[in-house]
């Protein structure tokens, strides 16, 4: 296997890993575009279109939260537990699955949830970022590239 590894042959364990990881990665990041639009929508002053845009994003990722803090607090969920009670109907032993486009977990009502980790979300997402950045007065005149 070492002679593999130097080659730059990896074993099929490594490479599913890999791809668990960035799933795992995409489903923090869209929980932190998630929690940037629950704060903005709050805000004074704001357009109504935000507001809108956050209720489309938690319709396209309905299980986001759920299956995001099943990862966070996995110390909890193999214990069968949520804020240190049990998780009704729970199976702690499903935890942070990935299977075809999906990452999955028990969530803390005890269903599984999953998180579609595909170039459909990618979309999803970019559409509601859009819509927020779109609902903000911009100064200056546009630029094509940095300065």
């Amino acid at each position: 296997m070492k002679k593999e590894i130097e080659n730059g042959i990896f074993p099929e364990s490594y490479r599913r890993r890999l791809i668990f990881i960035h799933a795992k990665s995409f489903l923090y990041s869209l929980d932190r575009i998630n929690k940037l639009f629950k704060v903005l929508k709050d805000e004074q002053g704001v357009s109504l279109d935000i507001s809108l845009a956050y209720e489309k994003f938690t319709s396209s990722f309905p299980n986001l939260r759920g299956v995001r803090n099943s990862s966070a607090h996995i110390e909890d969920r193999i214990r069968g537990l949520v804020r240190n009670k049990p998780i009704p109907n729970g199976d702690p032993i499903y935890l942070e699955n990935h299977n075809n486009n999906n990452f999955s977990s028990i969530m803390e009502d005890g269903c599984i949830g999953q998180v579609e980790v595909s170039f459909d979300s990618v979309i999803s997402a970019r559409d509601c970022i859009q819509v927020v950045i779109d609902s903000f007065q911009w100064n200056g005149s546009p630029r094509l590239s940095p300065q």
